[in-house]
């Protein structure tokens, strides 16, 4: 989502994603393929924020951070969006 990977020390996304194969012994995934599931995994936690959400409003959300969590529903999910406009 625009930060710095470099700067925080974590590897771009290809670099990453020759390295998980190569130590899952599987081929490299296509980059269609890896779109998609990027896409919904964004979604999938989009999802399972916007239920942390429901629990804020319920009133039995168990943690102190349940609202901030709940509040990323929304950009997980246009996060999944932007990148299935890219497929």
């Amino acid at each position: 989502a625009g930060m710095d990977l470099a700067a925080l020390g974590i590897p771009d996304e290809q670099h990453y994603l020759k390295k998980y194969c190569e130590r899952a012994g599987r081929d490299l995934v296509d980059p269609q393929t890896w779109g998609f599931c990027m896409a919904f995994n964004f979604f999938r936690g989009a999802a399972i924020m916007q239920g942390i959400m429901g629990r804020v409003k319920d009133g039995t959300a168990a943690s102190k951070q349940a609202e901030m969590m709940g509040r990323m529903a929304r950009p997980l999910a246009e996060l999944g969006w932007q990148q299935v406009q890219r497929l």
